[in-house]
């Protein structure tokens, strides 16, 4: 029997973090900090510039060295009371943005510093996709996506998201993720172009963040010293983000309606005030929504050697194109009937488009005038009938582009002819009004559901719709 005894396991390495030694031109460095040792786990770290408290992994793995970094980094450029909101931006910037701006803006400068910042990424992401997705909750995916854009994280996070929607949920939940990471990038794009430095200048600048009146009725405002890179950088994302999430939850809110209740969506004088239905979308498109091949005279590859004999353009390439949807609007009254059958017509020619249709009985206060019958994938099991007349071409118009993506085609399937809510045909002013609308936002006009359909194959063939005016919209 060995009498030696075992030899006792070495103390883990640590290290020792100073946040004192990081200079700033804004604030002094005097006051101590304290700095407690955390997980490896998301939100376990963080730090309190105000109250000089910092908590990061001490460990000298790889992980630990980028959660410090980025902590350092906020200690370093980070506000020390936030968010900071300019006082005429308040009310159209969301605080909790804010902070997840300010998370891209770091994690931004940390990459530029050579930190790997895809190992910021705890394996939670896709589940919080899910349950987010599930929940349709637009904040929480804005934040997460934006907080934590460029990394793994995202992309597992996006995988999370894809999954709850081919699983069942709600498929404008992908596509929201999907536009949130469009606006980030544009703003990395704006920032690739900048020096590093100015990205983390913390030059103090003052910001408007409050007024009230006195007794005497005198104006006091209160400012707030931020620095500038926050100021130049970050708030201008969170701006953008903020309005996309208000953009994204008022079209929401036109899709649902509520039966019975008036909605404003932008109407004119004249016009019947616009009423939604809301009918249940319970019907799904089946197949991808997504990519496709295409045939065109354009490649390198011929691959479709069959059409050099029997395409008159001799298409023998292909293409992969993205199915850009689309938003139809169609006009339902008594010259205009559309039945089940034209609306699949229409979604089989774009399966992810949006079909809005409208159509008011003359004389009648409170009855639904416009309703979605497709939605992104979702269709109404039953094409609803009109009510007879026209009388809510604008506001129908003005909803139907509250609708539109960045651009998607447009086609108003209509008659040529618009009403007031009397059913009077002869205003001129209404009329003018929505040939206006047509020529400035490029509306492709067509009189029935065979021209809505073969439009709709030109744009899957990859053309562009010409704004359009159908005979009949005269004055």
């Amino acid at each position: 029997m060995s009498n030696k005894t075992a030899k006792p396991k070495p103390k883990p390495k640590l290290v020792s973090v100073f946040p004192e030694w990081l200079d700033r031109d804004d604030l002094s460095n005097d006051t101590p900090w304290t700095v407690t040792s955390a997980s490896a786990q998301r939100g376990d770290a963080f730090t309190d510039i105000k109250n000089r408290r910092m908590k990061v992994p001490m460990g000298v793995d790889p992980l630990s060295r980028v959660i410090r970094a980025h902590e350092a980094l906020h200690a370093k450029i980070s506000p020390e009371v936030g968010p900071a909101i300019p006082l005429d931006w308040i009310g159209t910037i969301h605080p909790e943005l804010v902070e997840s701006a300010e998370e891209l803006r770091v994690n931004y400068l940390a990459k530029r510093l050579g930190f790997d910042m895809d190992m910021l990424k705890d394996g939670s992401e896709q589940t919080s996709g899910e349950i987010l997705a599930n929940g349709e909750d637009l904040m929480g995916i804005m934040r997460m996506v934006s907080a934590t854009y460029g990394t793994k994280a995202c992309s597992s996070f996006m995988r999370g998201i894809k999954k709850a929607v081919d699983a069942g949920a709600d498929a404008n939940m992908y596509q929201f993720a999907k536009d949130v990471k469009k606006v980030c990038a544009r703003h990395e794009r704006s920032w690739n172009r900048q020096p590093r430095l100015r990205i983390a200048s913390t030059e103090p600048y003052p910001i408007a963040v409050s007024s009230k009146e006195d007794d005497d009725g005198e104006t006091s405002t209160e400012y707030a010293s931020v620095p500038k890179g926050y100021r130049a950088f970050t708030l201008p994302l969170a701006r953008d983000l903020s309005r996309m999430v208000t953009k994204t939850k008022s079209e929401a809110k036109a899709r649902e309606g509520l039966h019975g209740q008036e909605v404003s969506v932008g109407g004119s004088t004249g016009f019947a005030v616009p009423v939604i239905d809301k009918i249940p979308l319970t019907e799904r498109v089946a197949g991808r929504l997504g990519r496709r091949r295409v045939a065109t005279d354009i490649g390198k590859a011929p691959r479709r050697i069959s059409r050099m004999l029997t395409d008159p353009d001799q298409r023998v390439f292909d293409k992969t194109v993205r199915g850009v949807g689309g938003v139809i609007l169609i006009d339902q009254s008594g010259s205009m009937q559309l039945d089940t059958s034209d609306l699949w017509q229409i979604i089989k020619a774009s399966p992810g488009c949006v079909v809005i249709g409208y159509s008011h009985q003359t004389g009648s206060s409170g009855e639904p005038n416009i309703w979605v019958l497709a939605d992104r994938g979702k269709v109404v099991k039953e094409v609803r009938r009109g009510n007879g007349g026209n009388g809510v071409d604008g506001p129908a118009l003005a909803l139907a582009l509250s609708m539109r993506r960045k651009s998607e085609p447009f086609i108003w399937l209509c008659d040529g002819y618009v009403t007031d809510g009397t059913g009077d045909q002869q205003r001129t002013e209404l009329t003018k009004q929505c040939i206006s609308i047509v020529q400035k936002h490029g509306i492709h006009m067509t009189y029935d559901v065979e021209e809505t359909v073969e439009a709709l194959k030109k744009v899957a063939r990859g053309d562009k719709l010409p704004m359009k005016i159908t005979r009949g919209l005269e004055y």
